[in-house]
């Protein structure tokens, strides 16, 4: 059977270190607890409601907990309709509705993309482009032309003739 743990119990005449009460702060506009950096009384600032000079403090105790446990409800009802009125999170895409509309003259850059049939007439290679951004032939580098091999040969001058 196990042994119940002894309690010790302190020589008489002897407490523990007292630990200063802590100072808190709240706001009597709005019920919201404050940092001790906003300031207190006449020299405050609530930074929820941005009452100047509404800032109560008090040892060890919120001043006004009824005040503040009607704040604490008016924020968990803002945060919900916040929520609310956020897209789906499941998606996690932007729909289009929720994205701006685009207008003429935007200053954002975008390359030209390139799409179709492409020749490079140095290496004689064919390529089949998807919005490709650049016109460099993949294997020797040289510049791609738009059009079959067939189409570019006949469009050529004969160097033969000339």
């Amino acid at each position: 059977m196990p042994r119940k743990p002894r309690l010790r119990r302190r020589p008489l005449g002897t407490t523990r270190p007292h630990r200063p009460a802590q100072l808190i702060c709240q706001c009597d506009q709005c019920g919201g607890l404050v940092d001790r950096r906003y300031g207190t009384f006449g020299d405050s600032w609530c930074p929820h409601c941005d009452a100047v000079g509404s800032v109560i403090a008090q040892e060890g105790q919120i001043p006004m907990p009824a005040l503040y446990g009607d704040w604490v409800r008016k924020e968990r009802g803002r945060r919900t309709d916040a929520q609310a009125a956020q897209p789906s999170a499941t998606t996690g895409f932007p729909t289009p509705a929720s994205l701006p509309a685009s207008t003429e003259g935007s200053a954002m850059k975008t390359a030209k993309t390139h799409t179709g049939t492409y020749s490079c007439l140095e290496c004689m290679t064919e390529f089949d482009l998807v919005a490709e951004t650049h016109l460099k032939c993949d294997a020797c580098g040289g510049p791609l032309l738009q059009g079959t091999l067939e189409e570019l040969s006949d469009e050529e001058p004969d160097d033969e003739h000339a």
